[in-house]
């Protein structure tokens, strides 16, 4: 029995993170619409390749979003992995 409570709990939690705005993820104190995910993808020979060039990739494009970096956040960049592909995802805020 304590073990389903402690399961209940852990889903409950995950489920309040799923649904914390993007903006509260990124660290920023920005309105929810100033806030879109970037994500890089890739597929190569293996994942460890994959993932290196989807995060090279993503970053590129942070780097584009970010021409004028002043105010914009950043949030920790998350890996999604299906055999050899691989997809990097950043949501990115600006404060205007």
């Amino acid at each position: 029995m304590q073990k389903l409570w402690v399961a209940a709990l852990v889903l409950c939690a995950l489920a309040a993170f799923a649904i914390a705005s993007p903006s509260a993820r990124a660290g920023g104190d920005v309105g929810p619409g100033n806030c879109f995910t970037v994500s890089g993808e890739a597929n190569a020979r293996n994942q460890w390749v994959s993932k290196r060039r989807a995060e090279r990739r993503l970053a590129e494009k942070i780097a584009f979003h970010m021409r004028d970096p002043a105010g914009v956040t950043v949030s920790p960049t998350t890996f999604h992995c299906i055999l050899r592909a691989c997809e990097a995802t950043a949501v990115v805020c600006h404060p205007y």
